[in-house]
């Protein structure tokens, strides 16, 4: 505590100015509204202007000259005393008084001290007597006080209740902003006392902030308290880090700032840790810069990992944290481990590493952790933001692409039909002209060529029709309304449905093509009934089977299986389809919410075609996605949503062979009644 140490004669010089001083005050100052009258103002500012420095001895001196200082405050009075500062407040009436008067006049109080179990409930008086503003530091020592910032007093001790027998004393500028510059410090240092009362009445340990010499006793230290320590000894800090990860119970949660901070954890076998530990089905969540160490860890071990320890393991990409230097492990939402980064030119962990900061304490961790949820959050946000993004970039694509699609088959049928039309207008010209002169012969060419012209526009009307009809299914099938996709379902021979719909409407593409159509029954009976909507049945078969006869070769192959089971075959590309129905059977049992095993029909239709190709297969059912030149991409989009509205699924996949592809879906047998779309 800085004073003047001046020799003994000149205190006793200052003792006998501050009593001779003293002789002429109002003996009552508090009752007095200004402790100075003009008869001793003279006297008052002597005192003001010639006392600088001094230490007052004796108990009716050090009295007077507090009543004088405290009763001329006007703004702000600052306090910093040990543990029985409060005792004294409370306690000695002359202190109490002055307080009053100090809290009446609008005074603002600030008090740093230490609070204990001892002092707790004179704190809580102070605060609620005085309005006082009090902050906690442990172990103070000393006590001094500054009063508008332009008088210092200070005392050596504090006695009980009893007034102090001697006081330093100043007005020096110097030396009472030497003081205010020190207390404003240890302000900022010091907490607020009701979370230190909080602790002492909830009987919460304390949390402490040092540097630890023996890193041996850290995880000592942390079982019985909670405690924010500084570990200095790199090789102990990527002991404790090691330590920690491999005996993590729940849960992993790592930032790291840079890729630099990647590499170096992979070299002292972190990631190695934290992919054992995913595979213990304990949760590794990391955020951090883009690093092939890391995706190394992802990708090179997945077909080592099944897929439940694949989904502990799950990193998000930030950008590299020029703010944030500190590699930050959270383990068990208990642990926290702050490594700061040194020397990023380092190769090795020990060099590259400063300073760590390791917690325990409950605050600490979960404001960590609050910012690492945010981080996540927000990353989580912005890889569904530019997912949202590329769809609708693919989407507008495909949106486009529809457009000019459709806008050619439109175009083409309609000129083919708008052509016949008026060439068919000018034979009506001129055979109504010259009826009477037309030979035989010439009428059966005109004739032959109005044939010709017919079959021309009635091809693309009916083109015209099938894409309408298409346009106004997907229109059904995306709109908001509830049964926009109604069926009017009846029992059907599904054998004799197939058969028919080759019939009536592939029979002119598949002689064109001369393709051969392998029709497999032998696993049923020569009927096999369902309830399905005919006409939609029929679009159903007709899109597949077309489908596969457009992208056939010319004297090509289609097989169409009709199976109730996965049973054992000898037929081509029966295992893989075996295969593929026994997993969607359990698939559409758990979407339909049964537990017994639903009755139902596979139809798969094989081609020995071009197959599918790798680039749309994964979106092949969706709108707009066609393998050829012409179409809209439309139709196995409606197949699929007719064969769900149904009931059933469908699939496809490329032959094993390499040759063609096959497509599979499901209807429920007749026992299996889908009133609710009647």
């Amino acid at each position: 505590m800085p004073y003047i140490d001046e020799k003994r004669e000149e205190n006793s010089r200052n003792k006998n100015d501050v009593q001779n001083h003293s002789s002429s005050w109002d003996p009552d100052l508090l009752s007095s509204p200004n402790p100075i009258s003009p008869d001793n103002e003279n006297e008052s500012v002597e005192i003001e202007h010639n006392l600088k420095t001094k230490i007052v001895h004796g108990e009716e001196d050090v009295t007077n000259i507090i009543k004088h200082a405290h009763l001329n405050c006007k703004n702000s009075l600052h306090i910093y005393c040990d543990k029985n500062g409060f005792s004294v407040l409370i306690n000695t009436s002359i202190f109490k008084e002055l307080f009053t008067v100090l809290r009446n006049n609008g005074v603002m109080i600030k008090i740093i001290t230490e609070i204990t179990v001892d002092n707790i409930e004179h704190c809580k008086q102070v605060i609620d007597l005085f309005n006082a503003n009090i902050k906690y530091l442990d172990t103070v020592k000393g006590n001094f006080a500054l009063l508008d910032d332009k008088t210092y007093l200070a005392s050596p001790k504090l006695i009980g209740a009893k007034l102090m027998p001697e006081l330093i004393y100043s007005n020096e500028k110097e030396v009472v902003e030497q003081n205010r510059y020190l207390f404003e410090t240890l302000w900022k240092e010091a907490k607020p006392a009701e979370q230190k009362i909080r602790e002492i009445q909830d009987g919460i340990l304390p949390i402490e902030t040092f540097i630890i010499d023996d890193p041996n006793k850290i995880l000592s230290y942390a079982r019985t308290q909670e405690t924010t320590r500084i570990i200095e000894n790199s090789n102990e800090i990527r002991k404790l880090l090691l330590h920690l990860v491999k005996n993590s119970k729940k849960e992993i949660l790592i930032v790291y700032p840079s890729s630099k901070a990647v590499d170096l954890q992979k070299k002292i076998g972190t990631l190695d840790i934290l992919l054992k530990k995913s595979q213990e089905n304990i949760s590794v969540k990391i955020l951090s810069p883009t690093n092939v160490n890391l995706d190394k860890m992802i990708y090179l071990h997945q077909s080592l990992l099944t897929e439940l320890e694949l989904k502990n393991i799950n990193i998000r990409e930030i950008s590299k944290q020029q703010e944030l230097k500190p590699t930050v492990l959270m383990i068990d939402r208990k642990h926290v481990l702050a490594l700061e980064l040194k020397n990023d030119t380092s190769d090795t962990f020990e060099e590259a590493t400063g300073l760590a900061t390791y917690s325990t304490s409950d605050p600490t961790v979960l404001s960590y952790i609050s910012i690492f949820e945010s981080l996540w959050e927000q990353t989580d946000m912005s890889i569904s933001l530019r997912m949202a993004n590329e769809k609708l970039v693919r989407t507008e694509q495909m949106e486009r692409d529809f457009i000019n699609t459709a806008a050619h088959e439109l175009r083409t049928p309609t000129q083919a039909i708008m052509g016949y039309a008026e060439l068919d207008s000018e034979v009506f010209d001129d055979l109504l002209k010259n009826a009477k002169v037309v030979e035989d012969d010439d009428l059966r060419r005109i004739i032959t060529h109005l044939q010709k012209h017919f079959d021309a526009i009635s091809r693309n009307s009916t083109r015209l029709d099938d894409l309408i009809s298409n346009l106004l299914d997907v229109s059904r099938i995306e709109s908001s309304m509830n049964n926009s996709l109604s069926l009017h379902t009846e029992k059907l021979d599904l054998i004799k449905e197939i058969k028919e719909s080759i019939k009536n409407q592939l029979d002119q593409k598949i002689k064109i093509k001369n393709i051969e159509i392998n029709f497999i029954n032998d696993s049923l009976d020569e009927q096999c009934w369902i309830y399905a909507d005919r006409s939609r049945l029929n679009q159903i078969i007709s899109n597949l089977i077309g489908n596969a006869i457009k992208f056939s070769n010319q004297n090509g192959r289609i097989d169409i299986m009709i199976k109730d089971n996965a049973a054992n075959s000898n037929e081509r590309h029966m295992d893989e389809i075996n295969s593929f129905v026994k997993t969607k059977k359990s698939d559409i049992q758990k979407r339909n919410g049964r537990k017994k095993e639903m009755d139902e029909i596979f139809v798969n239709i094989s081609d020995t075609g071009k197959g599918i190709s790798t680039k749309i297969m994964p979106k092949l059912f969706e709108k707009f996605i066609t393998d050829s030149d012409t179409g809209t991409g439309l139709g196995l989009y409606i197949t699929r949503n007719l064969v769900e509205a149904h009931g059933g699924r469908i699939w496809a996949f490329n032959n094993n062979d390499g040759i063609g592809s096959t497509f599979i879906f499901s209807l429920p047998k007749m026992q299996y009644s889908i009133s609710d779309n009647k």
